[in-house]
């Protein structure tokens, strides 16, 4: 029999798996996490979310392998490829029922219909960051705004607002150009889109691009 004074450790309520969008490779010049170390180190502001994990088991997938580039997700080509390629890490976490939701990491929700399809099949939620995001502003207040990476990824993330029908609710998509590659963006009259305007970003520093997408 157990000492009373043994420690036990609390019962955990849920079990997740947190998905990662991509993996890149060493060689990659820009890594967005670690490469190795305790999960913790791992995720994403682990330090700001932790209380919400104590009642959880939890374990982090550190994404499928890119196959778009070496290179952060940015053009909507290279969100379908995301997409499609952790899907059948979905698949397999959902078949497997040792999980009670899956949550898919990084901005722009790529796959994330699809796997909400899988999902459904098999009875697990699956949730991604953007649509939880908008919906948690939502309840906070009337009208949220968007801070984003670089031109064409404002345009995803300017498709998921009217996909998640959150039109009425966002004031803004302001771009503050932190991945910016002048080579690989489209230009700037890609952003006409019905819905949004193209405003000069005032903040954008000297060299980067200077544009920003408000809502109307």
């Amino acid at each position: 029999m157990a000492d009373a004074t043994t420690t036990t450790t609390k019962a955990k309520r849920f079990r997740f798996l947190l998905v990662n969008a991509f993996s890149l490779t060493e060689r990659a010049a820009y890594q967005p996490r670690p490469r190795s170390g305790p999960k913790e180190a791992l995720l994403y502001n682990h330090d700001d979310i932790a209380h919400l994990l104590e009642d959880v088991e939890w374990e982090l997938h550190p994404g499928a392998p890119a196959t778009h580039g070496d290179w952060p997700v940015e053009l909507r080509e290279e969100f379908a490829i995301t997409g499609v390629n952790r899907l059948p890490i979905v698949r397999e976490a959902c078949a497997s029922g040792k999980y009670d939701a899956v949550l898919l990491l990084g901005g722009g929700d790529p796959g994330f219909w699809e796997a909400r399809e899988i999902g459904h099949r098999h009875g697990v939620p699956v949730t991604a960051c953007a649509h939880a995001q908008m919906h948690i502003a939502g309840m906070l207040g009337t009208r949220f705004s968007v801070i984003d990476i670089s031109e064409v990824h404002n345009m995803q993330m300017a498709d998921l607002v009217r996909r998640y029908a959150m039109t009425g609710h966002c004031a803004s998509i302001r771009n503050c150009c932190r991945f910016c590659q002048p080579s690989r963006t489209l230009p700037c009259l890609s952003l006409k889109s019905p819905g949004f305007k193209l405003t000069r970003c005032q903040s954008s520093p000297a060299g980067t691009c200077k544009w920003a997408v408000y809502s109307v």
